[in-house]
Formats: structure tokens, C-alpha cells, sequence
């Protein structure tokens, strides 16, 4: 059958501006309705596709594609393309321009230009891609041309009066949120994020709802303070603050429960939390202040899934009251002859039952092969039903996981806190030179402490001093490394204080000696007796000479050999 385009006379087209927390790759900047073989198909170009791929996935979609050969294909294509290239251009005449901004980018030179109703994102991004430049280049470029588009735009707005401003940190960087007259909190709020370095899709998508939402609060707060009251007007008693939800933790090996109040940010209930409790050293407050935001953050993201999970299910309209039902698969079912459709399954309802109902509503209940159908199509609904229950455990068992760590890392905290507090006597049983990038710090270990936890708090707390400090990264098994180091030290040394100390004479004959280098033309000696432990001699080893303790396997190896050549 010879199959025809026919341009409809519906042609759907928008470009908005929308902002980044509500914009994103899969934006639709076109829709046209297509006549295929008497069935209107929509033919859509997404934000960041070219009009190229965009027809092609169209025509393969629809069948158009199939018994061709290439230049029956390529005609196709051609042809989709060029009405989607003559609506973007009839749009594009149509809006009006902001900026034009002449650039050069790695021998090619145009015009990025801006127009009113889009956002800074989609006008990069539409100039990027005009260059032709590889995905690995746009991506260097993106962030580059954004700052230099706001700025642009910034010199050619009049000055602006700035209404409030508030610092925020995140992750231990700090920042001042400002809001201007006129000015948009969802912008305002991806500016400052942007000053951070923050640029990633998931952590944007988390963040700018919750910093424009504290703007909007703001500036709420700030118009009823200026709103004028009545003369001789009894000043009204603000209503309490609502409890929006608590979380039990332990503090001072006490039960203790934080409390986050509608209105103030996870920063403010932390440190209300901290003082509350009797914790207000400015060291113990910047140790325990980070983990806290994050737990309130986790918290109310929840929270606000649910209540927009709630308002969506009271606005949905019903007929009758019944009891809420769950959506929880969607399965897109081929029919054939180009037809498909969706099949839905919610919770609590039978799964065969779905599929009957499902086959009768697109016409097939009395198809000879009814039952076979139904049999197939519920084994692939309850295997679907089954992978998702699974990933959705999987994901609830990592989620507890994270919560229980940073539960007992911040109970360990609490009782180094409280060490020197409850007995300042107590001297440390273990005083252990650690070197880590060449900075050495001291670990200590008291009695009644867990090793594993020491170790690892120890770890995670001075990589991330000398990622601070040096600008150096380190990945999980370099982590899991010195915390295996660190434990297997700190026992060895806990093992030898309840052992008497060997005299020195102890140790026997004199058997070899190591030239070790130092790296800086010069070396250090390393003899080994004949009564030696090989372990603690390289790691005394190390230890003397200011070495990091990720040395000692391959000097035990070393002695090893030589051990082995006697």
C-alpha cells in the first residue's frame, strides 16, 4: 500500500521560557500533526534533537521506513524535515530577539541569539548544536556560554533593587541568595546554584524547588512586614508554627527527637536541634551540623512527594467515594498493524482480570486465541510486577543503609565530643601517626571505643581534609583501604599493650638490612632481626619515618624476599 504525508492544518508549536527546575532535554519545542494514511500521527522535535533525527525516529515509528529502499527512505525523511525546519523557522520569525551575541567556537562562527520567550538553557543549547561540535565539547562549552549569556543579559538590564538576601551552605560551600525587585525565585534560585558549581540534572531538580520556595517564603514574609495595619489596631498574635514532621535520633546517648516547623529551613531546625540538646562548641556545631541538614533535606523531600501525591488525589475528580488504587505498572501491548495501547495494572486487582478486561476493550475478546493471549500477556504482567518489586526493595534497603551510617557516624561524633567532657584524665590507649598525602595527623583511640568505627570516621573525615586542602580525590576503595590498614594497626597495637614488652636483647641476631629510597635521592635503613615480627617492623617502620601506613605490604613484602634468599 503506498503510503502519503499530508501537513494537517492543526500545528501545535511552543517555545517557552521555562526555567531550568521545570525545563529539561525532553522538552517538546514543535508538535505537528501529520497525516498518515488517513490517521493523524503527531511528528514532535524535542528540545536538544536535530530536526534530522527527530523525522527519522518519526518515520520509523509509523512504519514509513519499512520495503523501502535508501533513496525512497531518504526522501521521507527529507520531507519531515523540511516542515519541521520551515515551522521553527516561521516561530523563530516570529519572536522577538533579546540578545544577539556573535561567537567563534572552534572554527565556527555564528550567532547565538536569544529570544524573549525562551530560557538562557535553550538558546545555548540551540547554538551548540548548530556548531556541529562532538557531545564531549558541547558539554565543556554549556556551562561557559551560560555565564556569558546572564552577564550579558545583566549589563543590558537597568539596576535592579535588591528586596532581601540570605546565606545558605550546602555540602560545606556557602552562598548568598538574592532577590531583586521584579526577579523570578526559580532564576534566582539556578543563579546562585550556578555560583556553587552545581550543574547537575538531579541534584538541580532536588535543590531549586526547595531555594525558590524559601525565597517565595521570604518575600511573603517581607510584604505582610511592610503591609500597613490600622491605626489604634491591636497587634495580632502570629498563629504557632505547624510541625511539618519529626525524626527520633540519639544525642548524648540520650533519645532526643528533631522537630522541623513549617517555614524554616533545614539549617535553622539543625542548629535550634543543636542548642536544644546542649551542643553549641562552634567545633562540635560544625561537625554535627552537615549531617543534620542532610537528614532534614531526605525528610522533607518525602514530604513534599507525599503532600503533592495527596493535592493531585483530591483534585482528581470521582464520581462515587472509593477506596484510593494505586497505579503500579504500565505495559505498552503491540496489537498489530500498527496499532498499540496501554495496559494498566493497579494494585490489589487481579491480574488475569486486567488482561481480559484489557483485551475486550481493544476488540480481541472474541478472537479465537482469547485464552492464549490472556495466559501470555499476565506471565509478562507478573514478571514486570516482579522486577520493579525488587529494584523498589533493593532501593528501600540502600535508603535505611545510608540513614543507619550517618546515624552511627554521628553517634560516634557525639561520644568523641563527649570523651574529654566525662573524663579529662583518660589519656588515649592508642596515639597513632597517620600519613595521608603526605599531611600526618594523629588518630586516637580510647578505651570502650568500636575500632571499626574509629577507623572509619578517622578515614572519611581527613580524605575529605585533604581533598579540602589539596584538591585531591579518592574513590570507595581507597577509603575501604585505609580504614582496613587502620584496623588491623589498631588491634595489633591493642594486642601488644596487654602483652609484656620483649626486651631489646630479645631480639636475636642481626640478619639483613633494607636501602629504602625516600624518593628525594636519599634513603633510610631498615634493619631486621632474627626474632622480628615482620608486620610491626614495617609498620614502626613507617611510622618513625613519617611514611603513609599504605606502605607497609610491600615492605613486608620486601623483607619477605629477603627472608626467602637466606
Amino acid at each position: 500500500m503506498r503510503r502519503t504525508l499530508l501537513l494537517s492544518a492543526l500545528l501545535l508549536a511552543f517555545a517557552s521560557a521555562q526555567s531550568a527546575a521545570g525545563s529539561g532535554a525532553s522538552d517538546v519545542l514543535v508538535t505537528m500533526s501529520v497525516d498518515v494514511d488517513g490517521s493523524f500521527r503527531n511528528l514532535q522535535l524535542l528540545r536538544g534533537e536535530s530536526v534530522e533525527a527527530a523525522a527519522a525516529s518519526f518515520a520509523r515509528s509509523n512504519g514509513l521506513v519499512e520495503n523501502r529502499d535508501d533513496a525512497a527512505v531518504r526522501q521521507v525523511i527529507d520531507q519531515l524535515s523540511g516542515m519541521l525546519k520551515g515551522r521553527m523557522a516561521e516561530l523563530q520569525a516570529t519572536q522577538t530577539v533579546q540578545l544577539a551575541l556573535p561567537l567563534t567556537v572552534d572554527g565556527y562562527s555564528g550567532e547565538l541569539k536569544k529570544y524573549e520567550s525562551e530560557s538562557i538553557d535553550a538558546a545555548v543549547e540551540r547554538f551548540l548544536y548548530d556548531t556541529g561540535l562532538n557531545m564531549d565539547a558541547m558539554r565543556e562549552l554549556y556551562p561557559q556560554l551560560v555565564a556569558i549569556v546572564e552577564q550579558k543579559l545583566a549589563e543590558l538590564q537597568p539596576p535592579r533593587k535588591e528586596l532581601f538576601s540570605f546565606e545558605i551552605t550546602i555540602d560545606g560551600a556557602s552562598a548568598v541568595v538574592r532577590h531583586f525587585e521584579g526577579g523570578s525565585p526559580v532564576e534566582e534560585a539556578m543563579h546562585t546554584l550556578r555560583t556553587m558549581n552545581i550543574r547537575e540534572g538531579e541534584q538541580m531538580d532536588r535543590l531549586v524547588p526547595q531555594l525558590a520556595n524559601e525565597i517565595t517564603r521570604q518575600l511573603a514574609a517581607a510584604a505582610e512586614e511592610t503591609r500597613s495595619e490600622p491605626p489604634h489596631s491591636e497587634p495580632q498574635r502570629s498563629p504557632a508554627p505547624t510541625e511539618l514532621f519529626s525524626i527520633p535520633l540519639t544525642i548524648n546517648s540520650q533519645a532526643a527527637v528533631l522537630v522541623h516547623l513549617d517555614g524554616m529551613t533545614a539549617r535553622e531546625t539543625a542548629l535550634r536541634f543543636l542548642n536544644e540538646n546542649g551542643i553549641t562548641d562552634p567545633a562540635d556545631v560544625g561537625r554535627y551540623l552537615p549531617q543534620l541538614v542532610d537528614i532534614v533535606d531526605a525528610r522533607m523531600s518525602e514530604y513534599l512527594r507525599d503532600e503533592a501525591a495527596a493535592q493531585v488525589a483530591d483534585v482528581a475528580p470521582a464520581p462515587a467515594p472509593a477506596p484510593s488504587r494505586r497505579l503500579l505498572l504500565t505495559l505498552p501491548v503491540n496489537l498489530g498493524d500498527n496499532r498499540s495501547a496501554n495496559l494498566e495494572y493497579y494494585e490489589g486487582d487481579s491480574v488475569e482480570r486486567t488482561v481480559e478486561l484489557f483485551l475486550a476493550a481493544v476488540g480481541l475478546a472474541e478472537s479465537p486465541s482469547f485464552s492464549d493471549s490472556v495466559a501470555q500477556l499476565a506471565g509478562v504482567v507478573r514478571q514486570r510486577l516482579a522486577a520493579q518489586q525488587q529494584e523498589d526493595e533493593q532501593q528501600a534497603l540502600e535508603a535505611q543503609r545510608r540513614q543507619q551510617q550517618q546515624q552511627r557516624e554521628l553517634e560516634l561524633q557525639q561520644q568523641q565530643a563527649q570523651a574529654p567532657a566525662t573524663a579529662p584524665q583518660a589519656a588515649p590507649l592508642v596515639s597513632l601517626p597517620v600519613t595521608l598525602s603526605g599531611l600526618v595527623y594523629t588518630l586516637e583511640y580510647f578505651k570502650g571505643q568500636d575500632v571499626g568505627l574509629v577507623a572509619n570516621a578517622f578515614c572519611v573525615e581527613k580524605h575529605e581534609l585533604v581533598r579540602a586542602e589539596l584538591g585531591l580525590s579518592f574513590d570507595g576503595d581507597q577509603l575501604q583501604e585505609c580504614k582496613r590498614v587502620l584496623v588491623t594497626t589498631l588491634r595489633e597495637r591493642l594486642a601488644a599493650g596487654r602483652q609484656p614488652a620483649p626486651p631489646a636483647s630479645g631480639r636475636g641476631d642481626l640478619l639483613f638490612t633494607l636501602d629504602i629510597d625516600d624518593g628525594e635521592g636519599g634513603s633510610y635503613q631498615l634493619p631486621f632481626h632474627r626474632n622480628d615480627d615482620v608486620r610491626a617492623v614495617a609498620t614502626a617502620f613507617c611510622e618513625q619515618h613519617g611514611l603513609d601506613l599504605s606502605n607497609v605490604p610491600a615492605l613486608e613484602h620486601g623483607i619477605q624476599s629477603q627472608l626467602a634468599q637466606r
